[in-house]
């Protein structure tokens, strides 16, 4: 970056790039913070206050990073990964933290495997928790199987019942028309003897 000797003079002021570009805002179509008038009587080139603002925005993540590095409580282990505390980012040092648990994961894994498979009483416990699991599964289910059967000859009786009711009506109504027709019939004989 071109450094111009006027911006050390003005450090002493606080009217370096540095200064100055903290407290400005940034063009909305270029991204960037624009040289005006005072910048160019004061020798600020837009390089100078660009590097500026990369360096300010740099520091403003690496601050981030920083913070996130000891609020972590895995200090130890990001800086044996070669994470430096003050050169990364946040999202970096995140990174590194979800690297660092799915490798713990990933042990404490291995070691629940290992030890099931070393201590055999544990594994005959879990064998007799899942057959005990699985009989009272199946028993629940014959129940219900069982239920669903007796529930459907119920239904058949309620079915066979109504429809021998529905027979025993249909001969009662065939006797009485056939009862009144006979009646009909020798009442009409009747009026013909006479």
């Amino acid at each position: 970056m071109p450094r111009n000797v006027y911006d050390d003079f003005m450090g002493i002021f606080g009217q370096d790039a540095k200064g100055v570009i903290s407290g400005r805002t940034e063009d909305p179509v270029t991204g960037k913070v624009e040289a005006n008038f005072l910048d160019t009587l004061m020798g600020r080139s837009q390089a100078e206050l660009d590097a500026a603002k990369e360096q300010m925005e740099t520091t403003q993540r690496r601050k981030g990073g920083r913070t996130q590095y000891d609020e972590s409580g895995y200090s130890t282990e990001l800086a044996a990964m070669g994470i430096d505390r003050d050169k990364t980012n946040k999202g970096a040092v995140n990174s590194a933290i979800r690297e660092i648990q799915l490798k713990n994961a990933a042990k404490l894994r291995s070691t629940l495997a290992e030890e099931q498979y070393s201590n055999p009483t544990r594994v005959d416990e879990r064998t007799v928790r899942d057959r005990q699991y699985y009989a009272e599964r199946r028993d629940a289910e014959q129940n219900r199987l069982d239920l669903l059967n007796q529930q459907m000859r119920s239904d058949r009786r309620a079915d066979q019942r109504h429809n021998e009711a529905m027979e025993r009506l249909d001969r009662q109504d065939r006797r009485k028309a056939i009862s009144g027709m006979s009646g009909g019939l020798a009442a009409l004989a009747a009026a013909f003897a006479l």
